[in-house]
């Protein structure tokens, strides 16, 4: 089955810009804008025996936004021709492991192909993409970060091959990225929102490439790095549950001081810290998507007493999880 998206606009110096997206072998045509001057929406479904895709795209002069959900029997390969240049984060939402991965790289106007993985029956795998426009990017480019500076390089090559920029996304992209899927604005103040957003989000991942470029300078050894993604990896299964620096270690094979020193330089947080993120992350999603109670959503995330939840909540983000939900109620009548 082929797959073809055509979406063609004029910008400012009448470049056009567009591009095409394809599947195995049966042919598609679909309207779609990439960059525009005003803010526009699209929604696309694709069906096919072996693969299913839903995608919503959103874009404005700077930005270029998709959601992605797909579900696959087979593996398949998705091939896409961009018609204009610029700056992509790719976030794999679902993966078969809890790793979690982003990666940033210059679009360049050329074919990309990408291998979509087989899913497990009955669900879904996600993805964010954002694209930036390039002279968008000019703005926030500095020297002072090792990551920008590389990336800016790469730009000014116009045959570049460099692979792409790799991490690990946080909690706090995750719950940036589910902001940005739910708000309520609409028309010039949904446009501006988006694009602090994405400005915020793409600051969120220099952050950690400058931290990632930072730590291939320590003194952590390769066996003590996949002890400390195992650490992760727990915390991220038992974060509802009691977790002790001693209790850790023993699990992962790695000493205390280490577990300390390594998780905070390899990861940007505390251990403690980490637990404290994941359990507000999903609190903040129990409370929203659920609607579920505040007791109840204090007892899942490992929370004896109410209170004391509520007040790591609000520590967190500024307002108390029961003026959350009516905040959330308020507005969405």
């Amino acid at each position: 089955m082929i797959v073809n998206v055509l979406g063609k606009i004029i910008n400012e110096k009448g470049i056009n810009m567009g591009y095409h997206l394809a599947l195995d072998n049966e042919r598609f045509c679909l309207s779609n804008q990439y960059f525009t001057e005003s803010l526009s929406k699209s929604n696309y479904s694709i069906e096919h025996p072996h693969v299913s895709m839903d995608l919503v795209d959103i874009a404005n002069q700077n930005f270029h936004m998709t959601w992605g959900t797909f579900r696959a029997s087979t593996e398949s390969t998705l091939t896409e021709h961009f018609d204009t240049a610029s700056v992509v984060s790719h976030f794999q939402l679902s993966a078969p492991t809890n790793v979690k991965e982003f990666c940033v790289y210059h679009q360049q106007p050329k074919k990309y192909t990408h291998d979509i993985p087989k899913t497990k029956s009955g669900q879904k795998s996600q993805f964010f993409e954002v694209a930036i426009e390039l002279s968008f990017f000019e703005k926030i480019y500095t020297p002072d970060s090792r990551f920008l500076d590389t990336m800016h390089k790469q730009l000014l090559l116009t045959t570049s091959t460099a692979s792409p920029f790799r991490a690990t996304i946080t909690p706090a992209m995750k719950a940036l990225i589910s902001d940005i899927g739910t708000h309520n604005y609409k028309g010039h103040l949904m446009s501006v929102y988006l694009e602090i957003k994405t400005m915020e989000l793409f600051l969120m991942q220099i952050q950690e490439m400058d931290r990632q470029t930072s730590l291939k300078k320590c003194q952590l050894s390769s066996y003590d790095v996949a002890c400390l993604h195992d650490a992760k990896n727990f915390i991220e299964q038992h974060f509802n549950q009691s977790i002790s620096i001693v209790g850790l270690a023993q699990q992962v094979g790695i000493n205390q001081t280490k577990l300390k020193a390594g998780f905070k330089e390899l990861f940007g947080n505390t251990v403690f810290g980490f637990i404290r993120d994941l359990q507000m992350e999903k609190a903040r999603h129990l409370l929203l998507d659920e609607k579920r109670y505040v007791g109840e959503v204090a007892d899942i995330v490992g929370y004896k007493h109410a209170h004391h939840f509520a007040a790591a909540f609000k520590r967190k983000y500024g307002i108390l999880p029961s003026e959350l939900k009516s905040n959330y109620c308020h507005t969405n009548r």
